[in-house]
């Protein structure tokens, strides 16, 4: 399983968004996001439409989190 919790927090970092923001920003639940960020949610266990809003909040592609870190507009 992969998981993208260091990808995740690194883009947070970049665009300066804390959890909450990120939350309210791309509507998907701050405790997945939490999950996400501690490695407690894998890749393959996100909602595919969760995933496309946290992408668009983050300006990244899917393919940002399996292509560690590299990013595609």
């Amino acid at each position: 399983m992969k998981y993208i919790g260091n990808e995740l927090r690194e883009r947070m970092n970049i665009l300066k968004i804390d959890c909450s923001t990120l939350s309210k920003e791309s509507f998907v639940d701050e405790n997945i996001i939490r999950k996400l960020i501690n490695n407690k949610l894998a890749y393959e266990e996100i909602d595919v439409f969760d995933l496309e809003l946290l992408c668009n909040s983050l300006h990244c592609d899917t393919r940002y989190f399996i292509d560690n870190g590299t990013c595609y507009f």
